[in-house]
C-alpha cells in the first residue's frame, strides 16, 4: 500500500471532523440565540409581572415585582 494514501485519508477523516464540529457550534449558537431573543421579547413585553407578595404585622402587602409598571401597585386590577 501507498503510504501517501493513509496519509491523504487521515487528514480527510480530521477535516471532516473539524467541518462537522464547526457545524455542531454553528446550530447550537444559533439555538442559543434564539432562545435569548426569545426570552428578551416575552420578558419585555409584560406590564408587569408580581413574583411574591408579603403581608406585613400591620396588614399592609409588600410585593416583589418585575417589569414596566411596578411603581404603580396599588392601582393593580386583578
Amino acid at each position: 500500500m501507498n503510504v501517501f494514501y493513509f496519509r491523504r485519508r487521515s487528514e480527510t477523516l480530521v477535516r471532516c471532523h473539524r467541518d462537522q464540529t464547526l457545524k455542531a457550534a454553528a446550530f447550537t449558537s444559533v439555538l442559543l440565540l434564539w432562545m435569548l431573543v426569545s426570552v428578551t421579547l416575552a420578558v419585555s413585553s409584560i406590564d408587569r409581572f408580581v413574583v411574591a407578595t408579603e403581608m406585613n404585622t400591620n396588614g399592609l402587602v409588600e410585593y416583589l415585582c418585575l417589569g414596566a409598571d411596578c411603581e404603580n401597585l396599588t392601582a393593580m386590577d386583578w
